[in-house]
């Protein structure tokens, strides 16, 4: 661009202004290329104490109440200017190429770029459980046809062709936005862009956090996540095993056999949440459409909805 201006804004997402977030800026600062860096801080604290030493320019937008993830994206998108944006979790850290590759992608003619998560703790057991219970299908090795497609980047010009992002959702308000693109613009998946998820290095923490999550999506994606405990789980634990199985190669394969049960912990805390959230809020509807895989592979989808149906005997209510 005339200047030498970034090509890519990275808008960070931050609740609270947590530890997390200078890591992640500090990730930011060691980018081979430039990039325009904004902070969107919603519900309290002070961001401005996590910005790194003689880093580059960070704008922040701080917010005292607590916003949802569309709204934060989109005060983000307003307050860049660069051709392409990306988002970054404040528990994400990337590594120096991070955003090289996403430009070298975009310029090849994708106007969307979908990036894999890597575990950051890959030898505990507990960081590759939790890792595997939430994000197996983006993990760099995943088939490209069973992909889930986040932690995109998007042209700025998809935002004014198709709006942007949702701000009434708690979760899966990107999904709701990629539903919109066209078969053209549907994200790519790229394994070669990866960010780090921070995750838990404990029993108590990797519980608790996917017991959250899993109330999170029972509370905002209910139609998705339907049918009894066992049959959720039952559903759920082989279908991430097969995939973490697929995606991984030689030690990592190994984690993956040997965390196998606290993947099933992890995967019965999640139900666990959903059942949690059905109980206070069961007649509670979400006006979108579930969560679509990339391709036409939608297991997930097919298993959930088989085991929704009602079966032989079953009292309707």
């Amino acid at each position: 661009m005339p200047g030498g201006e970034p090509e890519l804004a990275v808008v960070v997402l931050a609740v609270g202004a947590p530890p997390e977030l200078r890591t992640a800026l500090e990730s930011l600062a060691r980018q081979s290329v430039p990039v325009e860096i904004v902070v969107v801080n919603s519900g309290g604290g002070n961001p401005r104490s996590m910005l790194p030493e003689d880093g580059p320019p960070v704008r922040i937008v701080n917010v005292r109440q607590r916003l949802w993830p569309g709204a934060a994206r989109n005060l983000g998108i307003r307050a860049t200017r660069a051709p392409w944006v990306a988002f970054l979790a404040s528990d994400h850290v990337i590594d120096a190429d991070w955003a090289a590759a996403r430009l070298a992608l975009h310029r090849q003619g994708h106007r969307a770029v979908a990036c894999a998560v890597v575990n950051s703790h890959p030898r505990n057991l507990y960081a590759c459980a939790y890792h595997y219970a939430i994000l197996v299908r983006r993990l760099p090795g995943i088939p490209r046809h069973a992909a889930s497609l986040h932690g995109v980047s998007y042209a700025r010009s998809l935002f004014e062709e198709h709006g942007e992002f949702r701000e009434d959702l708690r979760i899966g308000e990107d999904t709701e936005f990629n539903n919109r693109l066209s078969d053209a613009d549907r994200p790519l998946w790229a394994p070669s862009v990866q960010a780090t998820h921070l995750n838990p290095t404990t029993f108590g923490h990797m519980v608790r956090s996917q017991y959250h999550r899993g109330r999170r999506a029972g509370r905002h994606w209910p139609h998705w996540h339907r049918g009894p405990f066992l049959a959720r789980v039952s559903i759920r634990f082989p279908m991430t095993m097969q995939y973490a199985f697929r995606a991984t190669r030689g030690l990592e394969r190994c984690m993956a056999i040997a965390s196998a049960p606290l993947v099933l912990v992890c995967v019965c805390a999640f139900s666990l949440g959903v059942s949690a959230a059905r109980r206070q809020s069961p007649r509670e509807k979400v006006p979108v459409r579930a969560p679509q895989t990339a391709g036409r592979f939608n297991l997930a989808g097919d298993l959930v909805r088989r085991a929704a149906r009602p079966r032989r005997g079953d009292r309707t209510k």
